[in-house]
């Protein structure tokens, strides 16, 4: 059921923002300012975000970005991986991703302090799309195991911990994210068939997992840092 809801949210999104797959032609590019109010930009993170949330296995992204070449059976597999119920649906939004970064390429000025700018709008389409909420699980799951395994603290310094180690989760999920962005820029400013283009987002979906799980072994460190007399 959860894959079906998924697919679903991923063909509305598809649905609503449909200018990546119209405009690839070279113009005068902008400022990159506005990024975050850009409907390409956000339709192509939130469009991320959703496959990661599915994924289960970063063996098997890790393998596949290291082969010169995928098999029938290796898009099935991460096409199922990312919460397809088929091949083509995952080739479709792979190839409307890879005409969003050239789109983004052709419209935006990446140059000068472009990874600040990233990071921000990478930051503001998560908050609009609540796309935070991803981690929640995990970060609740934390919070009451190690609560729950520590001596009692009052409602007001669990209420402080909380809010200043989920603010630190969020903040390192997000950089994750942007970074992620910024190395499928790279992908995408090379001319590659679909298929390559899909090894790369694997590569760079090794990345933001890796960075991700990272961020998650901070979070339970700094809960697990917490005073544990009450106040």
């Amino acid at each position: 059921m959860k894959k079906k809801i998924f697919c679903f949210a991923l063909l509305a999104t598809s649905i609503l923002f449909t200018q990546c797959k119209r405009s690839q032609e070279s113009q005068e590019k902008i400022s990159m300012d506005n990024l975050s109010n850009d409907r390409d930009f956000q339709s192509y993170i939130y469009i991320i975000q959703k496959q990661i949330a599915n994924i289960t296995d970063i063996a098997l992204f890790k393998r596949l970005s290291q082969q010169g070449n995928l098999s029938d059976n290796d898009i099935k597999l991460m096409s199922k991986e990312f919460g397809y119920l088929n091949e083509s649906d995952f080739y479709t939004d792979e190839t409307y991703l890879q005409a969003c970064l050239k789109g983004l390429k052709n419209k935006y000025n990446f140059s000068g302090d472009f990874e600040d700018k990233i990071g921000i709008a990478v930051q503001k389409t998560f908050l609009q799309y609540n796309l935070l909420n991803i981690g929640k699980t995990i970060f609740n799951n934390s919070l009451k195991n190690i609560f729950d395994s520590e001596q009692p603290m009052s409602n007001s310094a669990r209420i402080a911990v909380a809010t200043n180690c989920n603010s630190d989760y969020n903040n390192c999920i997000v950089n994750a994210a942007a970074q992620a962005v910024i190395m499928n820029i790279g992908c995408g400013s090379v001319d590659l068939t679909i298929v390559l283009g899909i090894i790369c987002h694997a590569a760079v979906i090794t990345y933001q997992i890796t960075q991700s799980n990272l961020c998650y072994s901070t979070l339970q460190n700094c809960l697990k840092a917490a005073p544990t007399t009450p106040n």
